[in-house]
């Protein structure tokens, strides 16, 4: 009979927990009737009532998705989609170019991804661009929910419009290949947002039919309220007739309790998802409570675009003094090839005179071949030396041209490391090795520093200069040694602040220890509180329903006093002492429903235990029946024995 006992406070239990159930889920419709759908609309992908997973309409079930998550169902692609037609839909009639649709899809998205275990992390902010990968990732887990056995063999951009068709997604001829390749555009998400919406939606109706055909196939009953008292009922009658039998065990116990366990894992899958949704919603808070404002955020960019601004004045300002220096140069060789021209127009006037006067020169045939061999001779010298000469200038104009590489690569170079000591705070606009003008702040890093003065100069390059010593306006070697000196230091800094970090850390765990102490010191006056705010709402409640009563009295002599007075007023009273009578009854009739209750679960025990006791006083009867009717047969076969014998004597 303890069995019997406990079932009747699991019993009790159940019952006032089914009772808050039917309580919270009448408040839950209340919020939702009065704050309506947050999504409602005229378009069919919103007009959700057994699942919140569409844009937050309802209550989210996740009974399903353990299951599509475990692998441990058949897929549900060719059952959903295989039978029936292609839809012919020439348009999306979904307003995905609008931005609040937009933002209400992302959000149930997100809901979504989190609730069902998804295993990389999801948020709105990233929903609003992604890439094609973070696409890509969330339609296969998506995918896999339906079809657990898929593997994605080829490029997804060569697989994703094949598996829509698959699935039969309605729009899958308005999308083109094109589109895959850029699926973070403004143009093309809007679309693809869609796809995944879609398939959100798909997965919950599977859930929401396969939680429909498991319960018709069990046979629940739908009044929550009626089943506990089915299940005890059945219970009451299969452990009667097991005692009826002789079968005492606690078979019958174990399969009660573990139908209750049944009943509950709804309730703790809700608190999970409730727990899961309120873990995302404060994750997405601290994202956009920490960290910098996004005021402070412009403000510190628009400081940055302000400083890089002054860094490309002072950079088109060296490139313009660079470019007077190259104008200055291409005059130079203007006026040398000028100064060239003229001493060739001076050489041909020259060979023309020497030509006149060998013209008017008497010469012999033999001072004609003569000089017409030395002449060849001279034509063949002139060609040797004009070809060295070319080869000469060849290899001069080769190094000349990997001279000015080399030269531009020594001013980038410059540049960058100019652009980064100005980062950095090392060096200054307009501060350069010569002892040039400008302003002469330094930075916290380099202040008070002695040996960094070298690194407080602008590092300039002169082509010009005929030394390589000369080529740079500060000592190399002091620099690298200055950046070394400043390396270590930076090095130490880190140093020092990690081990700071670490002690913070340290503190901040303590912290955390007390406060967690603390929490629970808080938890438990609170519940402290709450019991004692209810024995004081049960006293307020009992000194009320006394004072109404006496109130009712006054009211009385007050209505007979105000009669004649007031008709509307005594009316008005008159409601009032009704309303409280009515309410004073309800709560004689609920405790009388209750007493009753509790008397006939008492009743139904103590008959129970009758029986028992009238089974063991029959078994008991039964027993003694049987010990009698064995003494007496025993006694006769004894007696037929003797009697036997005595007549065989006398014959």
């Amino acid at each position: 009979m303890a069995g019997l006992s406990d079932s009747v406070s699991a019993l009790s239990l159940s019952t006032a927990a089914a009772s808050s159930s039917a309580s919270a889920s009448a408040s839950a419709s209340a919020s939702a009737s009065a704050g309506g759908p947050v999504g409602a609309g005229r378009y069919s992908d919103v007009r959700r009532s057994s699942a919140g997973l569409g844009l937050g309409i309802g209550r989210q079930s996740t009974a399903g998705l353990s299951a599509f998550s475990a692998g441990g169902r058949p897929s549900m692609a060719g059952a959903a989609f295989a039978s029936g037609s292609q839809p012919s839909i020439t348009k999306d009639p979904r307003p995905l170019k609008d931005k609040a649709w937009r933002d209400k899809a992302i959000r149930a998205l997100v809901v979504f991804l989190a609730e069902t275990g998804c295993p990389f992390a999801v948020s709105a902010k990233k929903l609003t661009s992604p890439t094609a990968k973070e696409f890509a990732d969330i339609f296969k887990f998506l995918y896999s929910m339906l079809e657990p056995n898929h593997v994605f063999k080829l490029k997804f951009e060569d697989e994703l419009i094949p598996v829509l068709r698959t699935i039969r997604y309605p729009f899958v001829d308005q999308l083109n290949k094109s589109q895959l390749y850029s699926i973070g555009s403004p143009h093309a998400w809007p679309t693809f947002l869609g796809i995944l919406h879609w398939l959100m939606e798909t997965i919950t109706s599977c859930i929401n039919y396969d939680e429909q055909a498991e319960l018709e196939h069990s046979g629940s009953l739908t009044d929550s309220h009626q089943l506990p008292e089915r299940l005890f009922y059945e219970y009451v009658m299969r452990t009667y007739v097991n005692f009826l039998d002789g079968n005492d065990n606690d078979e019958a116990d174990h399969e009660l309790l573990a139908s209750f366990d049944r009943r509950n894992e709804a309730t703790i899958r809700e608190i999970e998802r409730l727990k899961r949704e309120e873990k995302a919603l404060a994750d997405e808070y601290a994202a956009l409570t920490q960290g910098e404002t996004p005021l402070e955020l412009a403000q510190r960019e628009n400081s940055i675009l302000e400083s890089d601004k002054d860094k490309f004045q002072t950079y088109i300002a060296h490139v313009e003094a660079k470019k007077q220096k190259l104008a200055d140069s291409v005059l130079g060789f203007k006026q040398e090839i000028e100064q060239q021209e003229d001493e060739t127009a001076r050489l041909e006037a020259e060979k023309a005179e020497l030509q006149a006067i060998v013209d008017a020169q008497e010469i012999s045939p033999a001072d004609v071949d003569r000089m017409n061999a030395e002449r060849d001779q001279l034509a063949m010298s002139q060609q040797t030396i004009s070809a060295k000469l070319d080869a000469a200038n060849k290899v001069v104009w080769e190094k000349e041209i990997a001279l000015q590489k080399k030269m531009d690569q020594l001013e980038k170079v410059v540049q960058e490391y100019n652009s980064l000591a100005f980062k950095l705070g090392l060096a200054e606009h307009g501060t350069s090795g010569s002892g040039g003008s400008g302003s002469r702040r330094r930075s916290a890093t380099t202040a008070g520093n002695t040996h960094t003065s070298v690194l407080s100069h602008e590092l300039e390059v002169n082509i010009q200069a005929d030394t390589i010593d000369r080529m740079v306006s500060v000592d190399l070697k002091a620099v690298r040694r200055d950046l070394q000196r400043l390396k270590d230091r930076y090095i130490d800094a880190i140093h020092s602040a990690a081990d700071d970090h670490l002690g913070l850390q340290e503190t901040l765990d303590a912290l955390s220890w007390d406060q967690t102490q603390k929490e629970e010191e808080l938890l438990t006056l609170g519940s402290r509180v709450a019991f004692l705010n209810q024995r004081y709402a049960e006293e307020k409640e009992r000194v009320t329903m006394t004072t109404a009563a006496r109130n009712e009295e006054m009211d009385q002599y007050e209505r007979q006093i105000q009669k004649l007075k007031s008709e509307a007023h005594g009316l008005v009273i008159a409601s009032q002492g009704k309303a409280q009578r009515a309410t004073v009854e309800y709560e004689e009739l609920s405790r009388t429903y209750s007493e009753q209750k509790e008397k006939a679960v008492n009743e139904l025990v103590r008959g129970l235990t009758d029986a028992y006791a009238v089974v063991e006083a029959v078994g008991g009867g039964l027993d003694r029946l049987m010990k009698m009717a064995g003494e007496q047969l025993a006694e006769a076969v004894d007696g037929g024995g003797a009697f036997a014998l005595a007549a065989s004597g006398t014959v």
